[in-house]
């Protein structure tokens, strides 16, 4: 009996230690989601920098595309959505849906974020999709590329 028992538990370990999803990539996407609903909650207390700042590599190489053309670097997106969204009122409540997120390399270093976006204002409404390439910078998931329409 004491063997069957071992035995068992020696199969379900080894399987466990075999899933097509390494463990670091669920960590990784718990993570991402996480920053994603920090943001949010950021966004709907009027502070853009800690928008910017959770999520957002604070680089140069930062890209951030949308219909309008395509922006360089953390400082000039912090100030278009600063010029954009001068104040709480103006930046209304912002709400993610749809969300998927994918690794995209074998080291599940690198995943690709999508999903719907809405800001709801009493005056006026807007709302879109997005896709995000997240990388995994120095430990923390950072938003390295932002497509948003």
């Amino acid at each position: 009996m004491k063997k069957n028992i071992f035995t068992a538990f020696t199969l379900l370990l080894l399987i466990s230690c075999n899933s097509n999803t390494p463990k670091n990539s669920i960590n990784l996407t718990e993570r991402i989601i996480n920053m994603l609903h920090t943001q949010t909650a950021a966004w709907n207390n009027g502070s853009i920098d800690s928008f910017m700042s959770i999520g957002y590599w604070n680089s140069d190489s930062l890209q951030f595309i949308t219909k309008k053309g395509i922006k360089y670097g953390y400082q000039s997106v912090l100030k278009s959505y600063k010029r954009s969204y001068p104040n709480k009122e103006a930046m209304g409540h912002l709400a993610f849906t749809n969300l998927k997120v994918m690794s995209l390399d074998d080291n599940n270093e690198v995943y690709q974020v999508y999903g719907h976006w809405a800001v709801i204002k009493d005056s006026m409404s807007a709302s879109g999709v997005f896709s995000l390439i997240v990388n995994n910078i120095n430990g923390q998931p950072r938003i390295v590329i932002d497509h948003t329409y």
